[in-house]
C-alpha cells in the first residue's frame, strides 16, 4: 500500500482559498443586482400593470359592496368594538371538537397538550365493526 510522503503544498492551498473568496466576493454584487432587476421586472409586470383608473374602479366597487351589505361596514365595526362578541351570533366564538386550531400551539413555548378526552380522533374500537378494510 502506497502513502504520500511529500509535504502539503500550502501555497497552492492558500492560493485556491484566496481565489475562492475573491470569486465569492465578486459574485455577490453581481447576483444581488440580477435579483433586484428581476424583482423590479416582475413587480412592473404584476403590480404596476393595472392602470390607476382600473384600480380606483375596483376599490370603489369593493367599498360599495362593504357598504351595501346587510349592515354597513362602519356600523358593523362599531358594534364589534362596543363590547364582547357574545351577543353577535355571526362572530361569536363557538366551542368545537376540531383540533386543527390548536395545531400551531404545539410549537409554542410552554404548551401542554389537551387531555385525551378532548381528542376527536378515532376510538379504540375503530376498525373492529366487521366492515371491509379501506
Amino acid at each position: 500500500m502506497g502513502y504520500e510522503r511529500s509535504q502539503p503544498s500550502n501555497r497552492i492551498i492558500f492560493a485556491i482559498a484566496v481565489a475562492s473568496v475573491a470569486v465569492l466576493l465578486a459574485l455577490h454584487p453581481l447576483l444581488t443586482s440580477f435579483f433586484n432587476s428581476s424583482i423590479a421586472g416582475e413587480e412592473a409586470v404584476k403590480v404596476r400593470a393595472l392602470p390607476p383608473q382600473a384600480y380606483a374602479n375596483l376599490k370603489r366597487a369593493q367599498l360599495r359592496q362593504l357598504e351595501q351589505g346587510t349592515m354597513p361596514i362602519g356600523q358593523a365595526m362599531g358594534v364589534v368594538a362596543q363590547g364582547p362578541r357574545r351577543g353577535l351570533p355571526h362572530v361569536e366564538p363557538r366551542p368545537g371538537n376540531d383540533p386543527a386550531p390548536a395545531a400551531g400551539w404545539a410549537f409554542a413555548r410552554g404548551y401542554h397538550a389537551p387531555p385525551a378526552s378532548l381528542d376527536a380522533g378515532p376510538t379504540a374500537d375503530a376498525g373492529t365493526s366487521g366492515g371491509a378494510a379501506p
